[in-house]
């Protein structure tokens, strides 16, 4: 496999994918610390952001697997496969509610769109 392009191809577009969320990740949890260093609690914005960012992180994730997973052909699905319990495990964490797309951009759509969000527990 590490011969085929677009074998190789999905592995660089996937490492990519999972950098800037990892970064994106980083750089919230970082203005997090600061503001409970300085004891501030986050802004309204600043918390939809975070839910955002937290769904969007999921989102791309989700992308990241699913792309190794079907490039992985008949093998991928197999119990010795790794990818196998990777494309599982990132499906099962994503169903969660605090990271479900949907409701954290409308949420945070709402906001920059001077309505008041829906939900109160932002």
């Amino acid at each position: 496999m590490a011969e085929m392009p677009n074998i190789q191809s999905r592995l660089g577009e996937s490492a990519a994918e999972v950098w800037a969320a990892r970064l994106m990740l980083e750089y919230d949890c970082r203005e997090v610390l600061e503001l409970a260093q300085r004891s501030e609690m986050p802004t309204l914005e600043q918390r939809v952001r975070y839910r955002r960012d937290q769904g969007y992180i999921a989102k791309i994730l989700v992308q990241s697997v699913n792309r190794l997973f079907e490039g992985a052909g008949g093998r991928g699905i197999y119990d010795s496969s790794d990818l196998q319990r990777y494309h599982r495990d990132i499906h099962a964490a994503t169903h969660h509610v605090g990271l479900t797309w949907d409701p954290k951009i409308q949420l945070y759509g709402q906001l920059r769109l001077g309505a008041a969000p829906d939900r109160m527990d932002v």
